[in-house]
Parts: structure tokens; sequence; C-alpha cells
């Protein structure tokens, strides 16, 4: 077991028995909680997608509720589905049962019973959601940074539009499957000519087309002098397609893993790339606007030694591959200062720290130094202090005006749940304690 995975179990009590049949995805473990038997099921975040897997824990707990044979998952902390490494664990209680046998008539007229009475219970569900809207039967929301919220499924429907599937097929594009999208965009894996790519698909509505447009050029020129810049790949004459309401991307599609910032290694190594990516955005230009949390309101935070950055230097845009690295998603850039973009990395990294336990105190955290020591070993200069605290600050008082102003909020938080917004602001508050 990963020591990682066997520290985060101990810490919440959890005292692992032995291995039970697994899926094919997934590691099973027998053990006890508070003298209690139960069961601890551990998927790879690498190849399941947290969003989903958060989803449907929160639609078994919320099914469990109104029918007691379905097996709901326990919270840990404040958690349905937590994160440790590139690791989701949940937690449920230990059944006893037999399996079916359906070579037996009476078993398998029991489980068409069973099925029919659990589609009753669903039909429920999906009457409370009509009643409440979508918050009541979605899980918490993915730890993906305070900008973001679980994307509403319903907004693009089940089923791909099919104006948007005969775009695709008309331009050689054989969708294989869905992938985990950001919090407003849906993204596909498909084959384009006997190669893997990614179709990465915006709502129009919610997202400035020529914005977009500006970031998928930004990225064209960018990958053309920096080799780890993923570029958007040109679907006849056009980067960004319009398809009804759709904004349509097609990017290759890479691999590589994201870094776990728990290690001081990687932090450094995301720290560099950061560096390195600065210095390739000096020298391509864009008539691109400030970073949406530089001009808040009345207010504009745009000042100093300003440039391009990439506006969203999280973990999960920077893949690591071997001695590769592969820069993702400038869907946030735009004009700032380089400081403020590392202090963006680190104020994603605070909160993804405080919302492993909300409320508590926060542990030592050896990643910002390792971070800002990579970056000032890339570009060969000292950072500020005052700058990178200056930035946080300025970064979480753009999400405190956000969550009281939703309406000229980016759309991850104005399409958020209340409970998710809560969570934001309860962040606000603690951070100001902190600070």
């Amino acid at each position: 077991m990963d020591p990682r995975l066997r520290s985060f179990l101990r810490t919440h009590g959890l005292h692992v028995r032995g291995s039970l049949a697994g899926g094919h995805q997934s590691r099973v473990y027998r053990a006890a909680l508070e003298g209690r038997d139960v069961v601890v099921k551990v998927v790879d975040a690498r190849s399941s997608a947290p969003v989903t897997v958060r989803r449907q824990a929160g639609l078994a707990r919320d099914l469990g509720a109104i029918d007691p044979r379905v097996v709901a998952p326990l919270p840990i902390g404040d958690e349905l589905v937590s994160v440790v490494g590139h690791h989701l664990v949940t937690v449920l209680p230990l059944v006893k049962g037999r399996v079916p046998d359906l070579d037996d008539p009476e078993d398998a007229q029991w489980l068409g019973q069973q099925l029919g009475r659990l589609h009753a219970s669903l039909r429920q569900m999906r009457s409370r959601a009509d009643r409440c809207g979508p918050s009541s039967i979605s899980a918490p929301a993915p730890r993906t940074g305070p900008n973001r919220s679980v994307p509403d499924p319903d907004r693009y429907g089940s089923a791909m539009d099919p104006r948007l599937r005969s775009f695709l097929r008309t331009h050689g594009l054989h969708v294989r499957g869905s992938l985990a999208g950001g919090h407003q965009s849906r993204v596909y894996r498909a084959a384009l000519e006997g190669r893997d790519v990614v179709v990465k698909v915006v709502d129009a509505r919610s997202s400035a087309p020529v914005t977009v447009r500006r970031q998928a050029g930004l990225a064209r020129d960018l990958g053309a002098i920096d080799p780890r810049v993923v570029a958007p790949l040109p679907i006849g004459d056009e980067l960004v397609s319009v398809v009804g309401h759709h904004l349509v991307t097609v990017l290759p599609l890479v691999k590589g893993r994201v870094p776990d910032l728990d290690d001081p290694e990687d932090a450094q190594w995301l720290g560099q790339q950061l560096g390195r990516l600065h210095a390739s955005l000096r020298q391509v230009w864009s008539d691109l606007p400030p970073v949406a949390s530089l001009r808040i309101g009345e207010h504009d935070f745009l000042d100093g030694d300003v440039q391009i950055i990439h506006g969203d230097p999280g973990v999960a845009n920077f893949l690591r591959d071997g001695d590769d690295a592969h820069v993702l998603d400038l869907g946030e850039a735009g004009l700032g200062t380089p400081g403020y973009d590392v202090a963006l990395a680190l104020f994603s990294r605070r909160f993804d720290v405080w919302s492993r336990a909300p409320g508590a105190r926060t542990p030592t955290d050896n990643a910002p130094d390792a971070l800002v020591a990579g970056y000032e070993d890339a570009v060969g200069h000292p950072l500020k202090p005052s700058e990178l605290a200056d930035g946080e600050r300025v970064r979480r008082e753009a999400l405190a005006w956000w969550i009281e102003h939703p309406d000229q909020a980016p759309v991850g938080i104005r399409s958020a749940t209340p409970a998710w917004r809560e969570h934001l602001a309860r962040f606000v508050r603690d951070d100001r304690l902190r600070s």
C-alpha cells in the first residue's frame, strides 16, 4: 500500500485488516472504524474522473436516505471521497449477503424485482432535483481550485448535441468517450486521422467567444516557440469553431502525471516550469485583457512589470512526463505580473490543503518554499515576499467579492451550488483570520 494512503487511513482511525476483491480499476480493503467493520475502496484518479466519482458518492448518500437497501458511503471528516496523492478513497459499511445465482429462476426474478424498486427510488431522486435544483443531489465539489465547481451535468444534456456530433464526424473526428472537464467545459477523447486527440467544448453563453479565440491563438503562437505548451489543432481554417452555442477546440492528447505538491521535488519542478513559461510568454504578443481576479468591481490591481501570464497555474495544468513537461489550458490567461502568477499557484495550493480538513489547523506545508525556490532558480532572481503575500491577498479578496456578487463572478462560482459557495466563503473567513 502507498505509504501516504496508509498514513491517511491511520490518521482517520481506519485499521486495515486485509484485501477484498476489487473491480477493474479499484482496490478494496476490509478495515475497522470505531469498532465497526467497513470497506475502503481506492480508485486511481488517473483513470477515473474525480468529478464523476464524487457525484456518484453523493448520489449513493442521498439515495440511501430514502432507500435503506442502498449502501451509502460514510463521511471521513467532511468528505465522502478523499483525495490522497493520486488515490480517491471512499469508505462504506461492510454488509453481508450472497450473490444471486441467475441459473435459479427464483434468484433471477428477485434480481429483476430489486432493479425495479431501485429505479423507483432513483425516480424520486430526479423528482427531488426537479423541485429543489441540482444541488439537492450533487456530490461535494471537487478540490480543483476556488474558481471551480462541479460542472452542470445538464448543461450539454445527457447525450451529445446532434449538431456537435455531426460537426465532429464531418471533420473526421471520431469520439471515443468522455474525459474530466473543467468548470465550464466538456472534454471528449477522440481520434483524428489515426491520432488521439482531445475535443474541448465550451458553452458560448458563459464564455466570451472573442476571449476564447484569443487564448487559442496565444496557445498556438506559444507552442511554436515552447514545445511544452499543448497547442490547439486547426479544424479547417479555425482554431475555435462555433457550433450552435458551443465553442469547439481540438488539441493533441498528451500523457503525464499531475505533480504532487506534498512532494517537495514536484513542488520545485512546478515552480521551474512556471518560470520557464513566463520567459516564453514574454516572447509572444496578445491583446488579452487582465486576468479576471485583477479587476474586481471598480478596483484595478494591475500594476508593476505586466505581461501575459497563465492565470490558472494549478497542478492540473502542468503534467510531468518523465523528463518532459506539458503545459495545458490557457483558458484563464491574461495580463498580470509574473509574481502574481506565482501567488495564484500558492493560493491554489493553500485552498487545496485547507479543503482536506476545513476549519482544522493548517499543517506545516513545505510546498510553497519549494515552489518559489524552483521558480527563482528558473528565472535567476528572487521574488519579493511582499509581492507574493499581496498577490495571495488580492486573489482571496477577489474570491470574496465574487461570492458576494455572483453575477460578476467566473462561471464556476456563478453556477456553483449554495453548499460550494458556503465552502468558499468559509475558506475566505478562515484565511483572513490566519493572515
